[in-house]
Parts: structure tokens; sequence; C-alpha cells
């Protein structure tokens, strides 16, 4: 019987948040072409920063795909210091705060998303 080893583990879960990082990036550069440019926003700097968000939102105890990728879209379209600060003081709160279910966490950010970018 085979096992795997501590080391072994690791580089599986580097290698699944490498593939994340990079399909979210294609999703988001897809998605959001106009935001990104404004942000300035590309290539290696584009991979870094969706890497920083995806650990933030572990962070606020977001754990699912759909969960992190929703944090994403957020910082893309509502700009980082929005998620974390004075800028957007409810949403801060919200995702601050330890008692507040992720699954409550992420519908709030949803919502927040789709009030904020109504046109």
């Amino acid at each position: 019987m085979q096992q795997i080893t501590e080391k072994q583990m690791a580089a599986m879960a580097q290698a699944r948040l490498t593939e994340f990082v990079t399909t979210t990036v294609r999703r988001v550069t897809d998605a959001f072409p106009t935001q990104l440019d404004v942000a300035g926003l590309s290539g290696q700097d584009l991979e870094t920063a969706v890497a920083r968000w995806i650990e933030s939102a572990r962070g606020h105890g977001l754990r699912t795909r759909r969960q992190m990728a929703l944090y994403v879209d957020a910082c893309v379209l509502l700009g980082e210091p929005c998620l974390s600060g004075d800028a957007c003081p409810p949403l801060a709160t919200t995702l601050h705060d330890p008692f507040v279910a992720p699954e409550l966490k992420a519908e709030f950010l949803r919502d927040y998303l789709l009030f904020a970018c109504r046109t």
C-alpha cells in the first residue's frame, strides 16, 4: 500500500491553487477587460493580484471555488480597498466578522455586487 507524504500533499495543493489562479485569470480577463485596463492589471501583475485575492478570500473564511471567484470579481469591480476597509464599511464589516457563515458572506457579497454594479 502506498502512502502520500505531506510533501506530496502540499505539492498537489499548490498545483490545484496554480490551476485555479490560471483559470480565474482567464475568466476575469474575458469578463472584465475594461475594468482590468483601468486598474492597469495584466499578465504577471494580474496573476499575482488574483493569487493575493484568493488568499484574502480564504482569510475571510470563504472556502469554495465559487465563493473565492466571487471575491475576486468584487476585487476587480469594486477595487481591493473596498473589501478591506473604509471605502465600503458594510461589506468590509461583514467579511471580517468571524461569526458570519461563509455562505452568508458570499451571498452578501453577491448582493452587494449586484446593487453596486447595476446600470
